[in-house]
C-alpha cells in the first residue's frame, strides 16, 4: 500500500530549502524561523500536556511510526513588493491579500514513503507552535502549511477522511508538486506566467465572469488561496515581438471525492 500512494524520488535539501524561501517570498513573509527540527515525542508526560492543549472533542491517537525527520518554519513579518504596488497604481481599489500581519507555520515531512501516522504524528508538535497561531486574528483562514519532500497521490486524501491531523485549519501538498513552478534558484517563478498576486473577489466592471483556475491546482496551494479569490499575474505572450500582461483567474472549487481529503489539499476545522 506504501508503494502505491508515493514514491521514492524526493528532493534534496538544497532543493527544498530554494522552494521554502520562495514560497515564503510569494507570500509575501520576509521572514523565516527554523523553530524545530527532529521528531515528535510521545512520552507520557508530553502526551498529558499534549492533551491539555486540545479541544475536548478532538481525538487522539498515540503514534509509534515517524517521518525521518520534521522541520517546522515561522514565516511572518510581510512587507509588499514592488508588484504589489504596480498592481495597486493600476487598480488603487484592488485589495491585494496576503498582506496582513500573521504567523504562518510550515512544516516538512522529510520522508521517502507514505505512512498515515507520519503526517498523524505531527499532533505530538502542536506544544511547539500552537502559541504563534493565537497571535493571529480571526482574518488568517489558513494558517499551516504541512508539505513533504516526495511524490504523494492523491490517493493519500482517502486516508484521513474524517481524521484531522491538527486542530486547525490546515494545508497539505508534497514540495514536489510546487518544484517546477517555484524551484528554479535563478528566478522566482518558472514559466510564461510570473508575479502572482492574491486578490479579494470583486466584479469585473462589465459584469463578465472570470477565466477559471481550479482549487487542485498548484498555483492556489502555493498563494494558499481559497474559494472564489482571485490570482493575478503577468502572462508573456508572443505575437510578432514578446510582451507582458495581467492575467486574472478566479479560484473555483474543483470536484471532490465526498471520501477523500479536499483536492486543494485544506482541511477546515
Amino acid at each position: 500500500m506504501t508503494q502505491l500512494l508515493s514514491s521514492s524520488i524526493k528532493l534534496n535539501k538544497d532543493q527544498v530549502d530554494t522552494v521554502i524561501h520562495h514560497l515564503a517570498e510569494i507570500r509575501h513573509l520576509t521572514k523565516i524561523t527554523k523553530i524545530f527540527e527532529g521528531k515528535p515525542n510521545y512520552g507520557q508526560s508530553d502526551i498529558d500536556n499534549l492533551k491539555k492543549l486540545l479541544p475536548p472533542d478532538f481525538d487522539f491517537v498515540k503514534i509509534t511510526k515517524f517521518a525521518d525527520l520534521y522541520t517546522i518554519y515561522v514565516l511572518s513579518d510581510p512587507k509588499p513588493t514592488p508588484n504589489t504596488k504596480d498592481i495597486l497604481n493600476y487598480n488603487p481599489d484592488a485589495k491585494v491579500l496576503n498582506l496582513n500581519k500573521r504567523n504562518e507555520i510550515l512544516i516538512v515531512l522529510d520522508t521517502d514513503k507514505f505512512d498515515k501516522q507520519h503526517y498523524l504524528g505531527i499532533l505530538g508538535l502542536w506544544p511547539k507552535f500552537y502559541k504563534y497561531l493565537e497571535e493571529n486574528s480571526d482574518d488568517v483562514l489558513c494558517p499551516v502549511t504541512i508539505t513533504s519532500t516526495n511524490i504523494i497521490t492523491q490517493a493519500i486524501g482517502k486516508h484521513f477522511i474524517n481524521t484531522a491531523i491538527l486542530p486547525c485549519t490546515y494545508r497539505l501538498f508534497s514540495l514536489c508538486e510546487v518544484y517546477p513552478l517555484i524551484g528554479s534558484k535563478n528566478v522566482l517563478w518558472s514559466g510564461m506566467n510570473y508575479d502572482f498576486e492574491l486578490l479579494e473577489y470583486e466584479p469585473l466592471y462589465n459584469k463578465g465572469k472570470y477565466s477559471i483556475i481550479y482549487d487542485n491546482d498548484p498555483v492556489v496551494k502555493i498563494m494558499n488561496a481559497t474559494k472564489d479569490q482571485l490570482i493575478i499575474c503577468k502572462q508573456i505572450n508572443n505575437e510578432i515581438s514578446p510582451y507582458s500582461e495581467y492575467s486574472i483567474r478566479q479560484v473555483k472549487q474543483q470536484l471532490n471525492d465526498i471520501e477523500s481529503l479536499d483536492v486543494s489539499g485544506l482541511n477546515v476545522y
